[in-house]
């Protein structure tokens, strides 16, 4: 399944190399230099941030997608949707915040629409069943923390230095109960939480049209399950702890067909880090095909009940404007890319 072109802008560059095609739209770059703490201005601003790589090349970005046909693809009600960040080697798909970012989406959506905010019980409950549907369905929840913030974690709860990325995963997946505590306190704070986007939707809840204390509580119910061995929906959780430095040359909007997404339910699995480069790579269809059942799934087991289209309606607006914020911000001036897969 080669990837083909898409519709773009006027000024379209397009690199032809056999059956591939893809379409180069530099309007849309970014800058991998964020700041820690961009602002609402940094957001709305025209004023963007100089590349700290430089970008991929269309035939470069060729090269690192190899050959098309050896793609994996996955069931999208079977797979995780992992964080947008370019430091994934394995073939995954990617959302930004991944499946918890889209969760919090979702949650905040549900809020605009009671006028009213969710109890720490009430979120628990509504990611325990969308976790339990997820699962259900052969898939996982997924979400990410750097390895940055889980050594800082470790260090503040006076754990021994972690060496290896086995000893990250193992301390956030497993830490000692003991320390379980001080690290919960942690980890629903911007300085640990470990992933720009959620980051951002604490420290900029007015930006995001979010609530800090929801996304809090989204945070300790994700963390209470998976700290819990005995939750019969714990291997549902999908954690990933992406580690090094931050390299990312392009960004690369992933479409896939009429036929393989919506006829098929099928996405593509791509790497963000390969040996021709990084990429911050983002499924678009394959998020909204997600969203969609996540946004039924609060539909219907929200009380009172809420109107399903209004809902769904409001989660795409919402949810594109996150990204693109997001995006901004992690992306900057780098080249942008928009691939569709057959």
């Amino acid at each position: 399944m080669p990837p083909a072109a898409s519709s773009g802008s006027s000024s379209r560059r397009w690199l032809r190399g056999g059956s591939p095609l893809v379409y180069d739209d530099t309007a849309q770059a970014g800058s991998p230099t964020t700041p820690s703490k961009p602002s609402a201005t940094n957001f709305t601003s025209n004023a963007v941030y100089a590349p700290a790589h430089r970008s991929l090349s269309p035939t470069e970005l060729m090269a690192v997608l190899s050959t098309p046909s050896s793609l994996e693809w996955v069931p999208m009600r079977q797979a995780s949707f992992s964080c947008v960040d370019g430091r994934h080697a394995n073939g995954g798909l990617y959302a930004y915040g991944g499946d918890l970012g889209e969760l919090a989406l979702g949650l905040s959506v549900l809020e605009h629409v009671y006028s009213r905010a969710l109890s720490q019980a009430e979120t628990t409950h509504l990611l325990e069943g969308w976790l339990a549907r997820v699962h259900a369905a052969g898939g996982q929840l997924g979400a990410c923390i750097g390895a940055a913030a889980v050594a800082q974690l470790a260090a503040s709860v006076g754990a021994p230095s972690l060496t290896t990325a086995e000893a990250y995963k193992a301390f956030i997946t497993s830490p000692p109960d003991e320390a379980r505590p001080l690290l919960m306190l942690r980890l629903v704070t911007p300085e640990f939480v470990g992933c720009d986007h959620l980051r951002w939707m604490l420290l900029y809840p007015s930006t995001y049209a979010t609530r800090t204390a929801l996304v809090q509580q989204l945070i300790r119910a994700f963390y209470t399950i998976l700290w819990n061995q005995y939750h019969p929906h714990q291997a549902g959780l999908a954690l990933r702890v992406p580690h090094g430095q931050r390299v990312d040359r392009a960004v690369v909007h992933v479409h896939a067909s009429h036929w393989c997404a919506t006829e098929q339910g099928l996405a593509p699995l791509l790497p963000s880090k390969t040996p021709g480069g990084s990429m911050l790579v983002v499924h678009k269809d394959a998020v909204r095909v997600r969203r969609a059942e996540l946004c039924r799934y609060l539909g219907d087991t929200s009380s009172p009940v809420v109107d399903i289209e209004e809902l769904c309606r409001r989660m795409g607006t919402l949810g594109d404007g996150q990204a693109a914020l997001s995006e901004k911000a992690l992306a900057g001036m780098l080249r942008a890319y928009a691939l569709t897969i057959h």
